[in-house]
């Protein structure tokens, strides 16, 4: 943010200006992949904010240096603790899986079977959950040990002061720093500077709901038994999560103990890990921002990251006017999630179906949950999109072509005990998901994408219109403006783990085709491609430039075994492709994924059915 000190135009100004007003510049992080030159080492905002600038103004800037050798570094952590990420995925298949016929029972035959497959299975499931929480955390503190150390020798190579750092990064190559005009131009010179964004910040505030039975997690929870146990979950909200009755003061750990408590980080909490939450045995780790202590969304996310959490709950926004439909938060969190194997869920925001997505939403590797009405009742038939007015309500606008198509999809957003409202209590509901899903299959943690595709063939339908303003959009099994995928359905998704029915892979360009069964037993299959954002700084200093994370628009398309389609999907702005198609005929279908744009920069993907 610019801070203002006094007026003075001077010839050195009029220079300086005219010198930044020759430059051609580019949104560098978002652009194509390409090598680019000092010109445009910096963000179209930030040049913009250069232009209204005097001599003695500061601008806040997010400084990027190139990265580190991050395989090297992953390598070292798999030698500390003796075995591999593919060794523990080995470790995982080897657990005897769910007989697929199990899933056709119903009433206590099914009841029996899955609690006689998870006690036969308990003991080698826990076990692989640790041996996938100790690499991770090993991980984690070594790029933290790395990082430090790297980004304290950046800055001394760029000259630039301690006392202007508000926030040196330990997880990724960048550090947050005020600058005047002048030190900023002398900045954009260095040849290990690779990027420059304004740190434009605003303020984060709550965005306040819960309904069980609807999105079937009740019955994940208690009739199959998945409750989050061992799994660790990030909070970061408004302040401290506070004492109550639903809560077991030892399954929350407060970072910072004599903080302020908020009742909207404690509701929150009650959803995710609560008595009556989605899962009530895992692991809270919480923290908040306080601009006071200096804590930002940059340092909070860090601190829980090096808690080792797998998933981290984000039901604050910065509802702020966007200048951005890509902001330098959501570049950051792209980054951090690829690199560092975090899910991040996010609240969609309450402005309305045409307000815009509150940041981080619009983040390519996050999470972004809608909100329905449950009208508190358990019939899943009269939910509606959560809106009251054309002013409150499930946000999900995106600005077009300029940002990511979200929200991803929906979940419940009214809390059954008070009415309270708001998409803030649809996050916290497939975050404990999220953890019920991690028990069952400990290594999907290190797959954002993958969790994304499985959840996204989980929604089983889409909800009514809202009281106002209107929603007009069909189901025909599309993702849509408004809702997304439709309404997450906890027991479809953990039966697409128990069925084995998802793939992980990369790719770069062209088609990849991906092969899959349909057996009798199915009447509709749900396909799903998810991918990540690889915003992972590379390249030479000394040449001047940089590539950058293309963002990748792929085609899904489906084929059954006559090779006749059976649906395509293709959102240009979309992290994630779906296509729905009665079954006719079954046996071995063909998915094919085809890279669209012209960018060749390798991605993860992971794919999924039901």
């Amino acid at each position: 943010m610019l801070k203002k000190s006094r007026k003075i135009i001077s010839v050195l100004v009029a220079v300086v200006l005219l010198f930044n007003l020759s430059f051609s510049y580019s949104t560098a992080i978002i652009a194509p992949e390409t090598a680019v030159t000092s010109k445009n080492k910096i963000s179209e905002e930030l040049a913009k904010a250069m232009k209204t600038m005097d001599d003695d103004d500061t601008v806040s800037v997010m400084v990027w240096f190139e990265n580190i050798d991050t395989e090297a570094i992953s390598a070292k952590a798999e030698k500390n603790v003796g075995y591999t990420q593919e060794d523990i995925k080995k470790a995982e298949d080897a657990v005897p899986a769910i007989n697929e016929a199990v899933f056709d029972l119903s009433g206590t035959a099914y009841t029996t079977a899955i609690n006689d497959y998870k006690e036969a299975t308990k003991a080698e499931r826990l076990e692989v959950l640790k041996m996938q929480n100790d690499l991770t955390y090993t991980k984690r503190q070594l790029f933290k040990e790395a990082y430090s150390k790297y980004n304290s020798e950046q800055v001394r190579i760029a000259g630039i002061s301690n006392s202007s750092i508000t926030f040196k990064s330990t997880l990724s190559p960048i550090v947050i720093a005020d600058f005047t005009l002048v030190e900023l131009i002398g900045l954009l010179k260095k040849e290990n500077i690779i990027f420059v964004d304004l740190n434009d910040v605003g303020e984060f505030k709550p965005e306040l709901s819960c309904a069980m039975s609807t999105v079937q997690a009740d019955y994940t929870r208690d009739t199959l038994g998945f409750d989050g146990y061992g799994v660790k979950i990030g909070l970061l909200d408004g302040g401290n999560v506070g004492s109550h009755s639903e809560l077991t003061s030892s399954q929350i750990t407060n970072i910072f103990p004599n903080g302020t408590i908020s009742s909207h980080a404690t509701t929150v909490a009650r959803i995710i890990c609560g008595s009556n939450g989605v899962a009530p045995n895992a692991q809270m780790f919480a923290t908040y921002m306080d601009s006071n202590a200096g804590r930002t969304i940059y340092s909070e996310v860090e601190r829980l990251i090096n808690q080792g959490v797998s998933v981290i709950n984000f039901s604050l926004g910065d509802d702020s006017p966007r200048t951005s439909y890509y902001d330098e938060v959501e570049k950051w969190i792209d980054h951090v999630a690829y690199q560092h194997k975090v899910t991040f869920v996010k609240s969609s925001g309450n402005g309305g179906v045409n307000s815009d997505v509150t940041s981080p939403g619009l983040a390519y590797n996050i999470i972004t949950v809608g909100g329905t009405d449950t009208q508190l009742t358990n019939n899943r038939n009269d939910d509606t999109l959560l809106s009251d007015s054309a002013a409150e309500g499930s946000a999900s606008g995106n600005g077009g072509t300029s940002g990511c198509a979200k929200p991803d999809f929906l979940a419940p957003g009214v809390m059954w005990s008070d009415n309270t409202r708001g998409t803030s209590l649809s996050a916290p509901m497939v975050t404990g998901l999220i953890a019920q899903m991690i028990e069952y299959k400990p290594t999907i943690a290190t797959n954002p994408a993958l969790i994304k595709a499985i959840l996204t063939v989980s929604t089983d339908k889409k909800v009514l219109p809202g009281a106002s303003p209107a929603v007009s959009e069909e189901w025909a099994g599309t993702i849509t403006a408004q809702q997304g995928a439709g309404q997450v359905n906890a027991k479809n998704a953990m039966s697409t783990l128990g069925k084995n029915r998802y793939a992980t892979g990369t790719m770069s360009s062209g088609t990849v085709s991906k092969t899959f069964t349909v057996s009798s037993s199915d009447s509709w299959i749900r396909y799903s491609v998810a991918w990540t954002r690889r915003n992972t700084i590379s390249g030479t200093h000394t040449g001047g430039g940089y590539t950058t994370a293309v963002a990748p628009n792929l085609k899904l398309q489906v084929y059954n075994p006559s090779n006749t389609s059976m649906g395509l999907s293709n959102i240009p702005t979309s992290s994630v492709e779906l296509v729905h198609f009665t079954v006719g005929t079954t046996g071995t279908h063909t998915a094919k994924i085809t890279r669209m744009d012209s960018g060749t920069n390798t991605f993860d993907y992971a794919v999924a059915w039901h």
